[in-house]
C-alpha cells in the first residue's frame, strides 16, 4: 500500500473511531469553558437580577427545515449601560440552555469595550443567540456580565416548544421576555 493511502486509511480509522466519542460529547450538552471563569451558578441561584439596563426576549419556537425547534435568544443593553464602561474589560453574553434530562448547554458572545464610542450611549447593543431543540421542556438562562467592574444581571426563563401536527405544522411555547430598568 502506498504511503498516502496508508496515511489517508489512518485517517478515516481515526473519524470512525472518534465520531461516536463526538456524538456522545453533543448528546451529554456542551460547556462553555468561559462560564468556569464566572459564578454564573451561583447568581442563577440568587435569582432574576437587573444591575443593568436591559431586555431578553424568546422568540417563538418554529420548525426549522432540520426537523428542530428553532428559538431566538435577543439580548438587548442600554447603550449608556456599555458606554458609562467605557475602556474597561471585556462586556459578555452568557446563555445556558438546560433540558428536562439535566443536559447543559452553553454559549457566549462578547464585546470589547475598549471600543465602545460616545455616541452608543442613545443606542441599544443587541446579541442574539439561535437554539436548535427538539420537543421538549427547557430553561434558558441569560446573565450579561461586564469582567473588569463585576456589574451582571441574570434572568431564567422557561421554554416549552412542541410541535402541534404535521410537518408543516408551527410550534408552541410558552416563554417569558423579562425587561429590566
Amino acid at each position: 500500500m502506498a504511503p498516502v493511502t496508508r496515511f489517508a486509511t489512518f485517517l478515516l480509522l481515526i473519524a470512525v473511531a472518534a465520531s461516536p466519542l463526538l456524538a456522545q460529547t453533543a448528546q451529554d450538552g456542551l460547556r462553555d469553558p468561559v462560564f468556569s471563569q464566572v459564578p454564573f451558578g451561583k447568581w442563577l441561584s440568587q435569582g432574576d437580577q437587573a444591575h443593568m439596563h436591559w431586555t431578553v426576549r424568546l422568540s417563538e419556537p418554529q420548525l426549522s427545515v432540520h426537523q428542530r425547534l428553532v428559538v431566538g435568544v435577543t439580548v438587548s443593553v442600554d447603550g449608556a449601560e456599555l458606554v458609562r464602561r467605557r475602556g474597561k474589560g471585556q462586556f459578555l453574553v452568557l446563555v445556558q440552555v438546560n433540558d428536562e434530562k439535566g443536559r447543559v448547554w452553553q454559549n457566549h458572545q462578547e464585546m470589547n469595550l475598549e471600543r465602545i464610542e460616545e455616541g452608543m450611549k442613545t443606542k441599544n447593543a443587541v446579541f442574539s443567540q439561535l437554539l436548535f431543540l427538539v420537543p421538549g421542556d427547557y430553561s434558558v438562562s441569560t446573565a450579561i456580565f461586564a469582567n473588569a467592574t463585576g456589574d451582571h444581571s441574570v434572568s431564567k426563563h422557561r421554554l416549552h416548544g412542541s410541535i402541534a401536527g404535521g410537518r408543516n405544522s408551527t410550534a408552541s411555547a410558552s416563554t417569558g421576555c423579562m425587561s429590566r430598568h
